[in-house]
Formats: C-alpha cells, sequence, structure tokens
C-alpha cells in the first residue's frame, strides 16, 4: 500500500522551511509588514496624525513610494539595487537616550556627529560615503538611509543639503 497522503504533508512542511524574501528593506515572509501604503504626501499625513515634506527626486530617484506605520511616515526612492529610504517619527527618548528610526542596524566603518543642522546630525558611512544620516528638530526624529549595509552612499554635503530639504 502506498502512503500517499505523506506527498501534500512534505511539500508543506518543505514549503515552510524555505526563507522568502521581498523587495529591499524586508523581512521574511511570515512576518508581517507594520507599514501601510498610501498614495500621496498627503495622505500619509491624514494617517499618522504629521506631516513629511521631502524632495521629488534625491540621487536620481524619483517616484516615491509613500507609507505609514503607527507614530511613523517612510518614504522609499528605488529603483534596481539603489534605494533611500527618509523616515520621520515623533521624537521619543529612553532614559534620555534618542530613539533610532533609522532601521538600518549594520556595521559602518565609521560613525560622526555632523554640525550644522538643528545641533547635529548623527552619520554612519562607509569609504567617507554617509549610509546613515539622524537628526531631529526637537519635536520630530528622522533618519535619511541610502543603499543601507552598502558602501555607496552619499556625500556629507549631499546628505546636509537633503536634510535642510526634508520637514
Amino acid at each position: 500500500m502506498k502512503k500517499l497522503w505523506l506527498l501534500p504533508v512534505l511539500a508543506v512542511l518543505a514549503a515552510g522551511c524555505a526563507e522568502k524574501k521581498t523587495a529591499n528593506n524586508a523581512q521574511p515572509a511570515g512576518m508581517v509588514n507594520p507599514f501601510k501604503e498610501v498614495e500621496t504626501a498627503a495622505e500619509a499625513a491624514e494617517t499618522a496624525g504629521f506631516e513629511i515634506t521631502v524632495p521629488d527626486e534625491i540621487n536620481g530617484l524619483s517616484d516615491p513610494v509613500y507609507r505609514v506605520m503607527e507614530g511613523m511616515i517612510e518614504v522609499v526612492y528605488e529603483e534596481g539595487d539603489e534605494v533611500v529610504i527618509v523616515r520621520k517619527a515623533p521624537l521619543k527618548t529612553t532614559d534620555g537616550i534618542k530613539k533610532d528610526i533609522s532601521g538600518d542596524y549594520s556595521s559602518y566603518e565609521e560613525s560622526a556627529m555632523v554640525c550644522g543642522v538643528n545641533g547635529g546630525v548623527e552619520a554612519r558611512m562607509n569609504n567617507h560615503l554617509g549610509n546613515v544620516a539622524r537628526w531631529d528638530d526637537g519635536e520630530y526624529a528622522y533618519a535619511l538611509v541610502i543603499n543601507p549595509g552598502t558602501s555607496r552612499g552619499l556625500e556629507t554635503s549631499v546628505i546636509m543639503e537633503l536634510i535642510e530639504s526634508i520637514r
């Protein structure tokens, strides 16, 4: 007697073992994505309860995608393997330490405080090119993430210009 009933069970088990990934910055398929995609900055503001202002284009990337989760707006510019992410959320601290809303916890060769914007910007970089910039305006925390985990970042001067245009 053949055990044909065993084939569907094995197929289900095998499918459950494969790690499935989605687009850049995504988690394995089994995890719930906390972000809800919306059409416009205005819809993001209405959903989140605060506004965000970002450039139409960053580093040659345009047509950003707006996403919202509880207490945060994320704007993603992406084409191929190039990605730039802007995040804004109400400023929160834990034991006097400002929360990192970048979502990028990669290791970088360098980190520095760059003066000039609202008391300073924390930058993390590889090969003197910035991949992560974090700052706040006293009310909101911001993060700018460029090609996370790579050495394909942006010059500090370009990052500072971008920061000036993000509100």
